[in-house]
């Protein structure tokens, strides 16, 4: 089998896990344009959202001020530029999973920890994407996948500013591992199509 040829790659980024520091002020959104972009060799690349938040807990993604799957659009838009003028192939950036759950950890008792910080929730957020290139028929050519996971704690007294910090540094966390992906997969297995 040639994976070039409706190849199918599946990646994992590094599951990460930090304490909350100290309170600090954070930007409403990541910046993205501080890497050069990938100019593949299709005519347009469309940006697909099939992930379907819950709007309910465990599920918070939808409390970001930039869910995961806006900031991966935004992401593929900043990142993937078609070049291809003439070509009957075209680009599809699927988000399949935008996921933020908030998971309760268990208090622990004792008389020592009455007098000592506790981290009370874990906020697990994935991310789980694929691109395509596709034939004039719609028919997939050439295809890879990645994912990535991050990890973060947080106390239960922390304020709304420091919560949203916290869901900016999994943002950031989600796409530094996601562009580390990519850039080790479309060069391997999508370099035919780039310019």
């Amino acid at each position: 089998m040639n994976i070039t040829r409706r190849g199918l790659m599946t990646a994992t980024g590094a599951v990460l896990a930090l304490p909350l520091g100290r309170a600090f002020a954070a930007p409403a959104t990541l910046d993205l344009g501080y890497r050069a972009p990938f100019r593949i060799n299709v005519s347009t690349i469309e940006v697909i959202d099939r992930y379907e938040p819950p709007f309910t807990s465990p599920n918070v993604e939808h409390h970001f001020t930039e869910p995961p799957a806006r900031l991966a659009a935004r992401w593929a838009n900043t990142r993937l530029i078609p070049t291809g003028q003439g070509t009957d192939k075209t680009g599809r950036f699927t988000i399949d999973i935008a996921s933020v759950v908030d998971v309760e950890l268990p208090k622990a008792g004792g008389v020592r920890n009455l007098f000592t910080k506790q981290q009370e929730h874990r906020f697990d957020a994935r991310l789980a994407v694929s691109f395509d290139i596709l034939t004039f028929g719609g028919v997939s050519e050439s295809k890879i996948t990645a994912s990535a996971t991050a990890t973060r704690t947080m106390p239960g007294d922390t304020s709304l500013d420091d919560r949203d910090a916290v869901f900016l540094e999994l943002s950031r966390m989600l796409i530094v591992s996601l562009e580390q992906e990519f850039d080790s997969l479309v060069p391997q297995y999508l370099s035919a199509y780039l310019r």
